[in-house]
């Protein structure tokens, strides 16, 4: 197409027959544009959530299999929570970039572990296991694609959002040690443990987890029973794997033995506590607090690194050069192709 569609292209996402397909056949959930090739311009077709008749349906079939439909960046957000309820379609749809994918992952993952918060029984959790296992197949046909997600986090904190940050970049260091041996059983329980490291703290009341000044003994103690109370969940479910128990209960664990709830030291905490505690402190740090500001990505990561008596040095390290320089087994550079922070 000319030079004059690739600015027009700046400004709209082009639609693939699978995601109209998704669509509501008469009420679309984003405005629908057409891409005029005549005059190179983009002409509304049908707004957002108003009917659209059969033949206007047809037509938008017809102009959607010649590449010329397509939808605002100004309504992406809409966008990808559609599409995040269908997230099957992320292994099918090619129109969608990294970047992109990695926003409706996120949104997808975000609702479900906040109705699983909410409601913590085995519907909703077979439901968000589904959802592990799209997310952990979009991986294993490509791992080097873990690095997106982990640079484009969300740093407006709340209990949810830090935990599928904490996923994000506990699957990029996990994955940077295992590229070439990885099983892909373990990288989905991998990935159920990183997502429901923090289930316990769902439990804390929120005057306890919000607040600005310094907790009281009692509000400590509360804190510091989140891991057990998030064990005690899954066990009412039956729940026990591994990879799971060990990123509950190991996730504040520190090497020198000052960590909770056990005092575990060194080779005590397993592979999946020292990845998840590494990843529960970035995701932390980077965060908006009440009690303190964000810290810069850079800056985290290195503070992890120098705290080598606390973490695994190591899985520190990785994550810097994860944030810096991409995947060491990458085809090609990752660096400058996504930010470095979120949204």
């Amino acid at each position: 197409m000319s030079e004059s569609f690739e600015s027009i292209s700046e400004e709209y996402l082009q639609i693939s027959p699978n995601i109209l397909a998704s669509f509501p056949r008469f009420r679309p959930p984003v405005s629908l544009y057409v891409f005029d090739e005549k005059t190179n311009t983009v002409k509304l077709f049908a707004k957002q959530e108003e009917r659209v008749s059969k033949a206007r349906q047809e037509e938008l079939g017809a102009f959607c299999e010649e590449g010329l439909l397509y939808l605002s960046r100004a309504d992406y957000k809409i966008y990808a929570k559609h599409i995040s309820k269908k997230l099957g379609l992320i292994l099918v749809e090619t129109s969608l970039n990294e970047q992109e994918i990695a926003e409706i992952f996120y949104q997808a993952l975000l609702s479900r572990l906040q109705e699983f918060f909410d409601q913590p029984t085995e519907p909703v959790y077979r439901a968000l296991e589904k959802d592990i296992t799209i997310l952990s197949e979009y991986l294993w046909i490509d791992p080097g694609r873990a690095v997106y997600p982990a640079r484009n986090l969300h740093t407006d904190y709340d209990q949810a959002g830090h935990s599928v940050n904490s996923l994000f970049v506990g699957l990029a260091v996990y994955i940077f040690f295992n590229h070439g041996k990885m099983d892909k059983l373990y990288l989905n329980k991998a990935a159920l443990g990183l997502l429901l490291h923090d289930l316990g703290m769902s439990k804390v009341p929120a005057y306890i987890t919000d607040k600005s000044a310094a907790l009281r003994k009692q509000e400590q103690e509360s804190v510091r029973l989140h891991p057990q109370t998030g064990l005690n969940i899954l066990s009412r479910l039956q729940i026990g794997d591994g990879e799971i128990v060990q990123c509950i209960m190991q996730h504040h664990e520190r090497l020198d033995g000052t960590g909770y709830p056990n005092r575990l030291k060194g080779q005590e905490i397993g592979f999946m506590g020292r990845v998840c505690a590494v990843a529960d402190s970035y995701c932390a740090m980077i965060a908006e607090r009440p009690f303190r500001p964000a810290m810069p990505p850079s800056k985290a990561a290195l503070t992890l690194v120098k705290e080598s008596l606390r973490y695994d040095e190591r899985m520190a390290k990785s994550l810097v050069q994860i944030m810096a320089r991409g995947m060491p087994f990458a085809a090609v550079d990752q660096r400058g192709r996504v930010e470095a922070t979120g949204n």
